[in-house]
């Protein structure tokens, strides 16, 4: 669960990948 702390700081570009990776 390490990108999800990434992706809450950019849910700018991790806005596409951090929704796929978010289910697992």
């Amino acid at each position: 669960m390490f990108w999800v702390r990434n992706m809450r700081k950019r849910t700018r570009r991790t806005s596409q990948i951090g929704r796929k990776r978010r289910k697992r």
